[in-house]
């Protein structure tokens, strides 16, 4: 089994489809350093965006709920 497993993903939004795989992966491989990369990630509904490269290291909580909480 893999030590790390990066998922890549086009457009970070809620992040439900990667937290999802990521819970998915974390069944089969517990033991693996799971990370989530995004070229691009949503800033919610913002009036004015400040500029397109704002690179972030952040983190997705899963609820039982099946929502999701992404924080940058």
């Amino acid at each position: 089994m893999p030590d790390k497993i990066t998922i890549v993903d086009d457009v970070l939004t809620m992040g439900r489809t990667s937290f999802t795989c990521a819970e998915l992966l974390r069944a089969v491989c517990p033991d693996a350093e799971i990370r989530i990369f995004a070229m691009i990630r949503t800033q919610g509904l913002q009036d004015d965006i400040d500029q397109i490269v704002d690179p972030a290291t952040g983190v997705i909580v899963g609820y039982p709920s099946g929502k999701t909480h992404r924080d940058p």
